[in-house]
């Protein structure tokens, strides 16, 4: 992660009332903390940090630079243990620990205190992501323009500094000489426009703003650099955990938006009433895992594959987000297996296992009522129910029982195919046979779970991948489409949702070439 001045910092930790001198070392998964002291009688320290192994405390320091830092959920990565120097004839304590965060600042935090006002954080992809052509740019032909703008950056100059007593403006070294202007000049310029989009949403008020570094000129010439990052302000005071909770809930969202997962460059926040003039606390998250970009693709995001030009059509964007989030507390459980799937970069039956499973915990909200059963059938289910319950208990009566409570309930199927019809009602796609396609994922899914017979050659090249995008782009664009997204308004590029429509009628052809015979099936199982 970006804006920490090195990787290895000294200071003393408080642990168990004592302190103790520590190496905090900042390396992603491999982060420690290295404590040691000379003291024989520190065991009981090692007692609690072994204790504290759970993650459910959190440990204080002091390092060098007189920052102070507070480590999060800490578990023991190595040790207690003693070693002997011979040298000194003395022997020194030492463990390591793993802190899941380090949060540095001019005090220390008390994570479960509701102290926190807002966070914020900035994603690798931000400035494609939220790009808007017309913000930042160059005037090649700057002839009308230059001798104004060049005035104007005297007089600022003049405002803010004084000439040396006996220099003047004809001097060659005064900041305000005659300045010579060339037959091309050109002007660099940002227009000023700090927010990109804001609104409020359940989880609190969500915005982008830009945030520029400049060099005024120098030999090498003059820059303006831009990195976005994105709030979350809360409408009352949250704890750490919840305001980490809320920024992922955001970074999800935009990483469906871009197609691609992101890589956490930065982590900031601030507490409640804290002076505006006043560094953030910074976060190092040490267990965010980092995504491999493709070196063929240049390695960034272009703004054209995004499913919403933020910068452009910022109210639909925020609307869209804005009831996303608002559903996310029914739809958490089944989006995480999404999030899961979708930041892999492989396919295996384990995946399609999970993408096909996140319909089944999908709230009912979400899905068609339960099918209400004749009274006929509910006599018949209720006699069956009483036969059984007279024999002996068994593995085989007690799944009976069950199937018997089910009937009626909406199978993964159905389930499945109420949503893939969300999409087609929702949209203008032609998407034929969508259904079969879905019904023969989950056909896959049973065949992988259960060992049910498969009519179809899931090992085939492509079939199972197809089958998996199949399963996940029905979740998540009929998930979109009901919350707003006007899909009509996108070409869709190459993000995963247009490189599947794209793809689609091969996939469908890859799958029915990949039916098997009577004999062909027998001989696969």
């Amino acid at each position: 992660m970006e804006g920490f001045d090195k990787s290895t910092y000294l200071g003393r930790f408080a642990i168990a009332d004592r302190q103790i001198t520590g190496e905090l070392t900042l390396a992603g998964l491999q982060s420690s903390l290295y404590v040691w002291s000379f003291d024989q009688n520190l065991w009981g320290i090692y007692t609690e940090l072994s204790r504290r192994s759970t993650g459910s405390d959190v440990i204080w320091g002091d390092l060098d630079d007189l920052t102070r830092v507070s480590l999060i959920r800490c578990t023991m990565r190595e040790g207690p243990g003693h070693r002997w120097r011979r040298s000194h004839s003395e022997t020194v304590y030492h463990a390591s620990i793993f802190p899941h965060y380090i949060i540095f600042g001019e005090q220390i935090l008390a994570p479960a205190e509701e102290t926190i006002d807002s966070i914020e954080f900035s994603i690798d992809d931000g400035n494609a992501l939220f790009f808007d052509s017309e913000v930042f740019g160059q005037l090649i032909d700057a002839r009308e323009l230059i001798e104004q703008v060049v005035q104007r950056q005297k007089e600022q100059i003049s405002k803010y500094t004084e000439e040396p007593e006996g220099r003047s403006a004809e001097d060659p070294e005064s900041d305000l000489r005659e300045t010579e202007i060339g037959p091309d000049p050109q002007i660099a310029y940002f227009t000023g426009k700090w927010e990109v989009f804001s609104t409020d949403t359940s989880i609190g008020k969500v915005a982008a703003y830009r945030s520029t570094s400049s060099s005024l000129g120098d030999p090498e010439g003059v820059s303006i650099r831009n990195k976005v990052w994105v709030r979350v302000e809360f409408a009352s005071p949250v704890c750490f955990e919840v305001a980490i909770e809320r920024m992922y809930t955001a970074k999800g969202f935009l990483e469906l938006i871009a197609g691609r997962p992101q890589n956490l460059t930065g982590i900031r926040f601030r507490l409640k009433n804290q002076e505006a003039s006043t560094e953030s606390f910074r976060v190092y998250a040490c267990g965010a895992p980092q995504y491999e970009r493709n070196p063929h693709e240049g390695g960034g995001l272009n703004y054209g594959d995004t499913l919403v030009t933020i910068a452009r059509s910022s109210g639909e964007f925020s609307g869209i987000l804005s009831r996303w989030i608002e559903r996310n507390p029914s739809w958490r459980s089944a989006r995480a297996q999404f999030f899961s799937n979708f930041r892999q970069s492989g396919y295996d039956p384990n995946r399609l296992v999970s993408a096909a499973n996140m319909f089944d915990v999908l709230p009912d909200t979400a899905l068609p009522p339960r099918t209400e059963l004749t009274q006929d059938v509910k006599d018949i289910r209720n006699q069956c129910k009483r036969l059984l319950k007279k024999l002996p208990d068994s593995v085989e009566t007690s799944t009976v029982l069950s199937d018997l409570h089910r009937l009626g309930a909406l199978t993964l199927k159905k389930k499945i195919q109420y949503r893939s019809q969300r999409i087609l009602d929702l949209s203008k796609w032609d998407l034929p046979s969508l259904s079969e396609v879905t019904d023969e994922a989950v056909n896959c899914r049973n065949h992988y779970v259960h060992g049910v017979h498969r009519k179809v050659d899931y090992d085939k090249p492509g079939v199972l991948v197809f089958l998996t995008q199949t399963l996940e782009f029905v979740f998540a664009v009929s998930d979109l489409l009901e919350v707003g997204w006007n899909v009509e308004s996108r070409r869709l590029h190459s993000h995963p949702f247009g490189l599947y429509l794209a793809g689609y009628r091969g996939g469908l052809a890859e799958l029915e070439s990949a039916r098997l015979s009577s004999r062909q099936s027998c001989t696969l199982e």
